[in-house]
């Protein structure tokens, strides 16, 4: 019976071991599955908005990054006057800045689909008009791009631009 249990106990010691080998769950997977039909959308660490427009004081670029001690955010953009403002070194953030960030949830916004014909050289170029890009880099590694409305990048554009502001005077 001894050489039974031992036997049995080896046996599980073993599957143990091989078991460890597999891939741990979600560990390089970009969307772990929760059940049937849910998919975890992780949620940013960082992320680069731009957007060009026609109107001067519409352009803008930010790249906010959380690193939760001290959240900052570089880029450009302009005051409703025209004023552009600067920031090549990280202004630090408030966590409730962070926390006004997080409540519109970019991470939920329909991701880019890429166009299945390419890019076409004898096509004239559209040089007006808005186009707003969203890229974020999610807590597991991955980069992500987002379909986002003006709206939204606007009210982003209004988070961060006080902190612009106050930077330079």
């Amino acid at each position: 019976m001894k050489k039974f249990i031992s036997l049995v106990v080896i046996g599980m010691c073993l599957l143990s071991l091989f078991g460890c080998l597999k891939k741990p769950f979600g560990k390089n997977d970009p969307f772990i599955l929760d059940g049937p039909g849910m998919v975890y959308e992780p949620t940013w660490e960082s992320f680069s908005i731009s957007q060009t427009s026609d109107y001067s004081n519409d352009l803008f670029w930010f790249t906010v990054t959380d690193h939760y001690k001290t959240p900052t955010v570089i880029g450009e953009c302009r005051d409703q006057s025209g004023t552009v403002y600067k920031a090549e070194e990280g202004i630090p953030l408030t966590f409730q800045t962070i926390a006004d960030l997080r409540d519109l949830q970019i991470e939920d916004l329909n991701d880019v689909v890429p166009s299945s014909e390419g890019f076409d050289e004898e096509e004239p170029e559209i040089l007006d008009g808005n186009v707003i890009t969203l890229t974020f880099v999610a807590e597991n590694g991955f980069e992500y791009e987002k379909v986002i409305d003006y709206e939204t990048a606007m009210k982003i554009h209004s988070i961060l631009l006080p902190y612009f502001v106050a930077s330079n005077q």
